[in-house]
């Protein structure tokens, strides 16, 4: 198994070679829930820099037994997501990238077009 350390890394990497974007969070606004389940949360927030509505989704981190558990779920989404961005159809969902901000240890969101 990965260590969190080895995953962080994993995801620092992708984001400085430009295969993940990362959003500034502070530069989305009107957030507001929409939908808390058992393992995520997922808010629709406006984009600022870009005039967009945008989903954000985050996974609980409270259903994890260890930061490191945290992570690699966290990735392996991202992986199928990133994977899933190679499709290019209407019918699933695009993944934009990523926004990390603190929220009590670790909270970090991805972002996903909302069909208009």
């Amino acid at each position: 198994m990965e260590s969190s350390r080895n995953l962080s890394k994993w995801l620092n990497d992708a984001i400085d070679n430009d295969h993940i974007i990362e959003f500034n969070y502070v530069a989305l606004k009107n957030i507001e829930p929409c939908l808390i389940t058992a393992l995520s949360s997922i808010k629709k927030a406006y984009q600022i820099e870009f005039e967009r509505n945008v989903a954000l989704k985050y996974l609980k981190d409270d259903r994890h037994k260890s930061e490191d558990e945290y992570y690699r779920n966290f990735v392996r989404e991202v992986q199928i997501l990133t994977k899933l961005n190679a499709i290019n159809n209407e019918n699933i969902i695009r993944f934009l990238g990523i926004s990390k901000g603190i929220v009590h240890l670790m909270n970090i969101d991805y972002m996903i077009d909302i069909l208009k």
